[in-house]
C-alpha cells in the first residue's frame, strides 16, 4: 500500500491531514450579489422609455419632413399632370364651406338638413376626418361659411331655423359657442371674414316690411353691433361675398335687384359706397357670387349668368370681373360645357392659386350631364380642367388652396346625398 508523502508528514509532526485548496470557513461581510437589485431594473426600464420616447420623436419629425418633402415635391409638378383625389366624407345634401386651418389641414362646415338636420364641422388630422356636431339647426339651416380666426379657432356663420337667424359659433378649443347675430333675415347666404382687427363679421340678407337688403354686422370685442344696411334696394344680397382690403376695410360684392345685377360696396368714413359691376345685357346675373384679393390688391369676383332662350331652353355662363384701375373688367371664360343648367343652386367658388392666377370651381351642365369642374387661369387663357366627372355632382361647391400650392374643392354627390372632398397632389383621403 502507497501512502503520501504529505500525510505521512502531518503524521510525523502530529496534525490531522487536510486535501482541501482553501479554507472551509465563509468570508466575511455579505456575499457578492448575483442579480441586479429592483432599482437598477426600474432604472433600465426609464432609460429604455426615454429611449422610445426620443425615438417617437425622431420618426414624427421623418414622417413631417416626409410629407413636407412631397409637398415641395407635388407643388413642383405640374398642375395638369397630378391626378384629382376624391374622397366622400359624410351625408349631406346642402351648403358646405372649406378653408384650411393653421395646421396645413382642409376643415369643412356643413348642414345635413334632411337627416340628422345638424350643423357639422369635419376636420383632417393628416390621416382620417374628425366629425362632430356644432348645433341642431334643423332643416331650414342654409348659408354656410367657415373662416379661421387670428387665435387659430375655427368660426361659422349660418343661418338657421324658420325665422332663419343668423347665428356665429366659434369654437374654443374645446367646446362652440353659438351667439344670435340677428333673430329674423332671410334665406340665403352668409359670408364670414375676420378683419384686421381679429373680429368677425357677416354679410348677409335681410327681411324687414317684405324689403329684402344686404346687411353687415360686426363684433366689437365684446357683442355684435346692430345690423347695417349696405344696399337699400329691394331684393338685395341673396348671394354675398365679404372680405377685407388691403387698406383694411370690410367690401361686398353682391347680386341685387330683381332683375339681376352684380354691385360692389366699400366701406368708407361716409358710410357704405355702392357701384355696378355687371348689369348682364340680356341676361340676369350673380345667382352665386365670389368675391377674392388677387396679388396686385385689386379686387376680383367670379359669378353666374343665366339667360332664358325661349323654348324651354337655357344659357348658363360663367363670369370673371376684376378691377383694373377704377373700372371693372369682364369676362367669360370658355369651357366645354357651356349651355343649359338652372345657376339657382349652382354655388360657384373663387380663389386665387400660389402662381397669383385666379381660378373658379363650378358645377357644369345639369341632371346627369352636371359635373364637377375648374377653370383656372395660366396668365393668358383660361383652362378647363374636369375633376369629377361622375354625373349629378358639383352643386354647392367651395374652393380653397393648400399649403403644397394645389387647388382642393368641396362639394355635393346628388345622386349618394354626399359631401365629397377633392384635392390634387399629395393627399391621403379616408378609404
Amino acid at each position: 500500500m502507497k501512502i503520501h508523502f504529505l500525510a505521512l508528514l502531518s503524521l510525523a509532526v502530529g496534525t490531522a491531514p487536510s486535501f482541501a485548496q482553501g479554507p472551509l470557513a465563509p468570508p466575511a461581510g455579505p456575499p457578492a450579489p448575483t442579480m441586479k437589485s429592483l432599482q437598477e431594473i426600474w432604472d433600465k426600464v426609464d432609460a429604455l422609455e426615454t429611449r422610445a420616447t426620443a425615438l417617437e420623436t425622431q420618426n414624427a419629425a421623418l414622417r413631417s419632413q416626409s410629407t413636407l418633402l412631397m409637398q415641395q415635391l407635388s407643388a413642383m409638378v405640374p398642375t395638369s399632370r397630378l391626378a384629382w383625389l376624391i374622397s366622400t366624407i359624410d351625408v349631406s345634401l346642402s351648403e358646405n364651406a372649406m378653408a384650411f386651418g393653421p395646421d396645413g389641414q382642409p376643415a369643412i362646415a356643413y348642414n345635413d338638413p334632411y337627416g340628422s338636420q345638424d350643423l357639422k364641422f369635419a376636420r383632417f388630422d393628416g390621416s382620417q376626418w374628425t366629425i362632430s356636431v356644432v348645433e341642431n339647426i334643423g332643416i331650414d339651416g342654409r348659408g354656410v361659411s367657415l373662416a379661421f380666426g387670428p387665435d387659430g379657432q375655427p368660426a361659422i356663420s349660418y343661418l338657421a331655423g324658420s325665422t332663419f337667424s343668423v347665428r356665429f359659433a366659434r369654437f374654443d378649443g374645446t367646446a362652440w359657442a353659438v351667439t344670435v347675430v340677428h333673430d329674423a333675415a332671410l334665406a340665403g347666404s352668409t359670408s364670414l371674414a375676420f378683419g384686421p382687427d381679429g373680429q368677425p363679421a357677416i354679410a348677409y340678407p335681410s327681411r324687414v316690411n317684405f324689403q329684402h337688403h344686404l346687411n353687415f354686422a360686426r363684433f366689437d370685442g365684446s357683442a355684435w353691433t346692430a345690423p347695417v344696411v349696405v344696399d337699400p334696394a329691394n331684393y338685395t344680397g341673396y348671394s354675398a361675398s365679404l372680405a377685407f382690403g388691403p387698406d383694411g376695410q370690410p367690401v361686398i360684392a353682391y347680386e341685387s335687384g330683381f332683375n339681376r345685377t352684380v354691385k360692389f360696396a366699400r366701406l368708407s368714413s361716409g358710410g357704405w359706397i355702392t357701384s355696378l359691376v355687371d348689369d348682364g345685357g340680356a341676361a340676369e346675373v350673380g345667382f352665386s357670387i365670389a368675391l377674392a384679393f388677387g396679388p396686385t390688391k385689386a379686387p376680383a369676383i367670379a359669378y353666374r349668368s343665366y339667360q332664358d332662350t325661349g323654348g324651354g331652353n337655357s344659357i348658363s355662363k360663367v363670369k370673371y370681373a376684376h378691377l383694373v384701375g377704377t373700372a371693372w373688367s369682364i369676362s367669360t371664360p370658355e369651357d366645354p360645357f357651356q349651355g343649359a343648367t338652372d345657376p339657382g343652386f349652382s354655388v360657384i367658388d373663387l380663389a386665387f392659386g400660389v402662381d397669383g392666377q385666379p381660378a373658379i370651381a363650378y358645377n357644369t351642365g345639369d341632371g346627369p350631364n352636371q359635373h364637377l369642374a375648374l377653370l383656372r387661369y395660366s396668365g393668358t387663357a383660361w383652362v378647363f380642367n374636369m375633376v369629377d366627372r361622375d354625373p349629378d355632382v358639383g352643386e354647392y361647391c367651395t374652393l380653397a388652396f393648400g399649403p403644397d400650392g394645389q387647388p382642393a374643392i368641396t362639394y355635393l354627390d346628388g345622386t349618394n346625398y354626399t359631401l365629397r372632398f377633392a384635392r390634387k397632389g399629395v393627399f391621403t383621403p379616408t378609404p
